[in-house]
C-alpha cells in the first residue's frame, strides 16, 4: 500500500515566519459556523494534492498551482494484517484522481455488496484491493486489544450567520469510504513511528494512557470489548465512561496507545492542518535526504507541553461550539418533536438520569419519577433548553415536564 502525504516543508522552511505562523497556530480549527486554517487559504491551495488545473490569470488569489510534492509511505502487511515491512520516500504526484467519498462508496459497492445493482468501473478494483488490506489491519488491531466503538459523530453546518443549520445525514451512507481512508491514515501514521524508532529519529509520538476512574465492573465490560467480543446491550458503558477516558497527548518517546491497540504510533497524514504532522515530516525527510535533523529531542521537551494544551483548548472550543448550535437546533424544532435517547446512569446531584440523545450525538438530563433501567431507550421531549445556559432537560412522553 502507498499512501502519499503533501510535503509542506517544500514552501515552509523551518523556523521561518510561515513556520512560526503553523507553530503558533498547532491546527485548523473546524467548527460548524467557520473553519480556521492553520496555514493561508492561498498556501493550502497550493500545498493539496490535486489534479492539474490551468492557473486563471484574472483570478484575484495568488496564482499558485499544486506543486504535488509527496512523502510516500510504502506499507507490506503479513497475513495475519500486521505491519511486516516499510519503506518512505521523496516522489511527486503528477497524475491524481480525485473523489468524493461518494464517488468512492459507489466504486466499492459491486465489490464488498454481492446483490448491488452498481456496474463495476474503472479504478474500483483499486480501490477494493486498498479496502481490503485497511480491513486486515484493522483486524489485526482488534487482536491487539483495540476498542472496536464507533462514537458517533454529528457533523453540523451553519449558514447565513446562524440563520440556517443544516444537519449532515450522509455519515452512514460512505461508512465503507471514511473506513478505508481512516485506516490508511492509521497504517502510515503507525509506520511513520515505526520508522522513527528503529532510526533513532526525534518526533512527537502518540500516547493515550488507560483510563483509571471507571468502575472495576464496567472496565470488565470494556476490556471483554477490547479483546473483541461482541458488543451488546452494554455498549452503553461506553457513553457513560468516555468522560473518564484519557486524552490523546503527543510526548517525546514510542508509548503505548491504548484505545488504538497500538504500542508505537504517531499522526503523520495532515501535515497542512496539524503541525506536530508537519513536525513528523520534516524529521523524517531529513533522515531521507541525509541531512541534519531540523529539531531535537530538547526542542520537543520544551514545546509538547505547550502543544498539548493548545490542542485540547482547540478540542473543548470546537466541542462547545458544537453542542451550542446542535442546542440550538432543537430550539428550533417543533415542541413535540420526540427524541429517542439511551438512558446512561443515575445523577444523584441534580436528580436526573444521564441520558445520550442518538440522532443528535448530545448529553441532556432526564427527569421522570419512572425508575429506568440503564441501557434502556425511552421517547422523550424537550422540558428546558438554554443553548447560552448550555442548558438541556428532557421529559419523558407521559411525564414531559416533571421537576
Amino acid at each position: 500500500l502507498n499512501v502519499h502525504i503533501s510535503d509542506p516543508s517544500t514552501l515552509i522552511p523551518f523556523n521561518s515566519p510561515l513556520d512560526l505562523w503553523a507553530r503558533k497556530s498547532q491546527s485548523s480549527i473546524y467548527l460548524p459556523e467557520r473553519v480556521f486554517p492553520m496555514l493561508p487559504r492561498e498556501i493550502v491551495r497550493s500545498l493539496s494534492i490535486e489534479p492539474f488545473k490551468s492557473v486563471d490569470k484574472s483570478s484575484r488569489h495568488l496564482p499558485l498551482k499544486p506543486i504535488n510534492n509527496t512523502i510516500t509511505y510504502s506499507v507490506k502487511l503479513s497475513k495475519e494484517g500486521n505491519i511486516s515491512d516499510y519503506n518512505f520516500k521523496l516522489t511527486s504526484c503528477p497524475k491524481v484522481v480525485k473523489l468524493t467519498y461518494q464517488m468512492c462508496e459507489e466504486l466499492l459497492e459491486p465489490y464488498i455488496k454481492p446483490n448491488s445493482k452498481l456496474p463495476k468501473k474503472e479504478y474500483g478494483s483499486i480501490l477494493h484491493k486498498i479496502y481490503c488490506m485497511a480491513k486486515d489491519h484493522y483486524k489485526w488491531r482488534l487482536s491487539q486489544g483495540m476498542i472496536e466503538f464507533h462514537v458517533p459523530k454529528l457533523q453540523l453546518s451553519v449558514l447565513e450567520l446562524g440563520s440556517l443549520i443544516k444537519l449532515n445525514e450522509n455519515n452512514n451512507l460512505y461508512k465503507n469510504s471514511y473506513f478505508l481512508v481512516s485506516e490508511c491514515m492509521i497504517m502510515a501514521g503507525r509506520a511513520s513511528a515505526m520508522f522513527a524508532r528503529e532510526n533513532n529519529i526525534p518526533i512527537p509520538y502518540r500516547r493515550q494512557l488507560p483510563p483509571t476512574e471507571i468502575s472495576s465492573e464496567d472496565m470488565k465490560i470494556i476490556t471483554e470489548i477490547k479483546n473483541g467480543k461482541e458488543l451488546s446491550k452494554n455498549d452503553f458503558v461506553f457513553f457513560k465512561n468516555l468522560k473518564y477516558f484519557e486524552s490523546g497527548e503527543y510526548v517525546g518517546k514510542p508509548s503505548h496507545h491504548w484505545a488504538m491497540g497500538l504500542d508505537c504510533y504517531t499522526r503523520s497524514t495532515s501535515p497542512i492542518r496539524r503541525y506536530a504532522d508537519l513536525l513528523v515530516q520534516r524529521n523524517i525527510k531529513s533522515f531521507l535526504t541525509e541531512r541534519k535533523f531540523d529539531f531535537d529531542e530538547t526542542f520537543l521537551s520544551s514545546q509538547l507541553p505547550a502543544y498539548n494544551e493548545c490542542l485540547d483548548r482547540i478540542k473543548k472550543l470546537q466541542t462547545k461550539s458544537l453542542r451550542y448550535w446542535t442546542l440550538t437546533y432543537m430550539s428550533r424544532q417543533s415542541p413535540d418533536k420526540k427524541y429517542m435517547a439511551t438512558v446512561l446512569d443515575f445523577n444523584e446531584l441534580y436528580g436526573g438520569y444521564e441520558v445520550f440523545i442518538n440522532e443528535l450525538t448530545v448529553y441532556a438530563l432526564l427527569k421522570t419519577p419512572l425508575a429506568i433501567e440503564c441501557g434502556s431507550e425511552v421517547s422523550t421531549v424537550v422540558a428546558e433548553l438554554n443553548p447560552l445556559l448550555n442548558r438541556l432537560v428532557l421529559g419523558t412522553d407521559d411525564f414531559p415536564s416533571h421537576g
